[in-house]
């Protein structure tokens, strides 16, 4: 047992190791980063942030190679490698979301933090979870105005108010189709379909809570507390 977590974290950190190593190239490289990235604006900031983030890139991949030496001893490494794979995904995904990045181009990200995920499913998804909520909102925190520059004021049909509310749900589907694969992902999505109670209390939520909700923003309007609800059109 010992030895298969021994060899898997090697193979994670091996990964980890020469992903990292290799991501150092288009970073001081700005025609690798047009091709792997698609980024064409290269202005002066933009090669200081890529020559400051290669620095702490090179510095995590001397980390796993430490940690690849002695798997056991210092798989407290790959805990922490979770943490920043977390931080890197979140960030990718709030580049697909404003165009600037493609979903294919953030494959390697995904990839790297697979084997990871295998070994630590549970706390896989609590990071993702807090990653995905907590880091969206201290976006809006740290940069309100290019955030609702690309993504419109804070909303409930804002697009990242939807990531953030729906972080659990978005979290145990990436762990499961990273770690089970495509049946994990069916086998999950087909406990959904088990009908344990009574069918009104899947009406109450599914209708009577969708209802009442709006009606609450709706009483919300008609007093002068906040705007129209949401789903009115305006003339």
């Amino acid at each position: 047992m010992q030895e298969t977590q021994a060899r898997l974290l090697r193979i994670a950190f091996l990964i980890g190791a020469a992903t990292d190593a290799l991501a150092v190239l288009p970073m001081l490289s700005p025609d690798l980063a047009r091709i792997l990235w698609g980024f064409a604006n290269q202005s002066g900031p933009y090669q200081f942030a890529m020559r400051y983030g290669a620095s702490l890139m090179l510095g995590w991949t001397g980390l796993l190679v430490w940690a690849y030496r002695k798997p056991i001893e210092r798989q407290f490494i790959a805990v922490l490698t979770m943490f920043v794979i977390c931080g890197l995904a979140l960030t990718e995904l709030v580049a697909v979301l404003s165009g600037d990045m493609t979903l294919a181009r953030t494959v390697p990200t995904w990839s790297d933090g697979d084997i990871i995920m295998k070994r630590y499913p549970l706390l896989s998804f609590f990071l993702l979870t807090f990653g995905i909520s907590w880091g969206l909102g201290g976006l809006y925190f740290l940069f309100p105005s290019q955030i609702k520059a690309t993504f419109g004021k804070e909303a409930q049909l804002n697009p990242l108010f939807f990531l953030a509310a729906y972080a659990p749900m978005i979290s145990a589907l990436i762990v499961i189709g990273l770690t089970q694969g495509i049946l994990g992902l069916k086998a999950y999505l087909r406990r959904l379909l088990r009908w344990r109670v009574d069918i009104r209390w899947y009406l109450l939520v599914l209708v009577g809570i969708p209802v009442l909700h709006f009606c609450s923003l709706w009483i919300s309007y008609m007093l002068g507390t906040s705007d129209a609800p949401a789903l009115s059109v305006s003339p």
